[in-house]
Parts: C-alpha cells; structure tokens; sequence
C-alpha cells in the first residue's frame, strides 16, 4: 500500500513494523499469493511492484522465481521501504528497494516488461497521472496487474461501525476508504492511456486474524487512523477491541477470525508505443 500526498494515508515508525508483522500475514500474503498463482510470468520479465508496501508481493515473486529475474519494490512511504530492507533474509535482500513517488518514479522509459500494484491504486488522488507513469516505465507490450479490493469486507465494517461510535464518523469512514474504489471505473482510464486487452476477474482471500485481544488491538493501530485512537487512549482501545470480537463471534474458527474478502484482479496490456 502506498501512502501519498492529500489522501492523508500514512503508516509512521512502529505503524510499519506493525503493518508487515500484521497485516501482511493475514492478509496481504494470501492476496500476493493468489495474484501471482494466476499470473503468467514470462521468461526474462523485468518486474516493479509499484505501492510495494513492505514488499510482500516482491518478495512472493522472488521465492517463486528464483534469482534470475530483477524484482524492483517501490514505495513513497519511506518505513515501509525501511522495513522491506531491514528483513535481512536472502529473499529481500536478492529485491531492490525505492522510495519512490507513483507520479514520477525514478526508472527509464520502457524499463519492465510487468508492473504489479497489489491494493494501491485506490489512494491515488490523481489515478490518470499515476497510470501514465507506469506506462513510461513499461516496455511496449508491457503488462500491469493490479488489485482492488471490493466493497464487502466483513472485518473492516465492523471496525469501521466501532470507530464510528467511538471516536468518529470521519475515522469510520476513512477505515473504510481501501474498499470504497470500483475497480472495474479503470479500464476507461487505461484505455485512453494506451493500454488494451483489459481483463477483470474476481478472486476471494481469507483474511485470517488471531482472535486475541492483542492481536485486534496490533490491528486496529497498525491502520493509518491508529493516532486518532491513541488519542482517545487506552480506554477507548479496549472498548473497540471488545466491540470487535463480539461481532466476529460468528466467524471465529479455532483461535483465528476468518473472514472472506473479494478482489478485483485487473489485467492490462500496453498497445504498441510510437
């Protein structure tokens, strides 16, 4: 997930090492793996993950592909680069790592054959002026994969009603923004741009949470609104964690939360370049 400019997102410090510790387990790597399962990855493919995050989807590519392929992550938000690189694991450290900005990434033209964005397009302000950039950086015949969540998230409306009651209707809502883009309002987008061949295809993931009070309390701080829950204190935490737990009683399966989430799984193909 990239974290840019007016969208107000940002993951600082702790929130970052939350998120890979987190989120990317019960989430994001079921997600990258599922992507990439469906994904024909082509021989001698020069591959960015653009909005890397903590690099989860990088670094699923290099265990699946091995060392013969250069795996670019990039993102604006410079702790989750920081973590990427301080996982100090042949896997990320075989990844090359970029604090970059989605509107003016810091590659020449026609540099990869594969673009990914797992879950960033939808904190783009300005998604027209994000996707010319990655069609500069992409090859002629180049592709991008990218993934949007769908509306129906189990988990997250429950933490969003919480935090509504709670703190906020506006932190409700913002809970919320990751899942509140239609995916499918991008192929115009992409088409006016020079891309064809667009493709949609929906998958479903679990999202698998311990049903422990820290690890609710891990996941509702490692959200871009964590501050305005620290600053109603520790009090209001408890009472959100005990909200959520309550409403996941249905979906509780051993010690985990197990929760299904929908994707939108997006393909497009770069029409020949002048």
């Amino acid at each position: 997930m990239d974290v840019i400019h007016e969208s107000g997102f940002q993951l600082e410090g702790k929130a970052a090492e939350l998120y890979e510790m987190q989120k990317v387990p019960s989430m994001f790597a079921p997600l990258a793996d599922a992507t990439i399962n469906y994904i024909n990855i082509l021989e001698n493919d020069i591959i960015l993950d653009a909005a890397c995050g903590t690099g989860i989807l990088a670094r699923k590519l290099r265990r699946k592909l091995g060392s013969d392929y250069k795996i670019v992550g990039a993102d604006l938000n410079k702790n989750m680069i920081q973590v990427a690189q301080s996982l100090n694991n042949n896997v990320a450290d075989s990844c090359e790592w970029h604090v970059a900005d989605i509107y003016d990434l810091p590659f020449n033209s026609e540099t990869f054959s594969l673009v990914f964005c797992q879950q960033g397009i939808q904190y783009f302000p300005d998604k027209n002026r994000a996707l010319l950039e990655v069609y500069r950086v992409l090859k002629k015949g180049g592709r991008i994969v990218l993934t949007v969540w769908c509306k129906n998230s189990i988990f997250m409306r429950s933490v969003s009603r919480r935090l509504s009651d709670s703190i906020s209707e506006e932190v409700g809502s913002k809970a919320l923004a990751p899942f509140s883009y239609n995916g499918e309002l991008l192929e115009p987008i992409l088409s006016k741009i020079g891309f064809c061949d667009f493709s949609v295809k929906r998958l479903t993931v679990n999202r698998i949470i311990s049903s422990t009070k820290d690890s609710i309390a891990d996941e509702l701080m490692s959200l871009p609104i964590a501050e305005s829950i620290r600053d109603k204190g520790k009090k209001i935490l408890r009472s959100l964690v005990d909200g959520i737990l309550e409403d996941m009683e249905g979906y509780v399966s051993g010690k985990n939360i197990v929760t299904p989430q929908d994707t939108l799984l997006i393909q497009a193909r770069v029409r020949n370049k002048v």
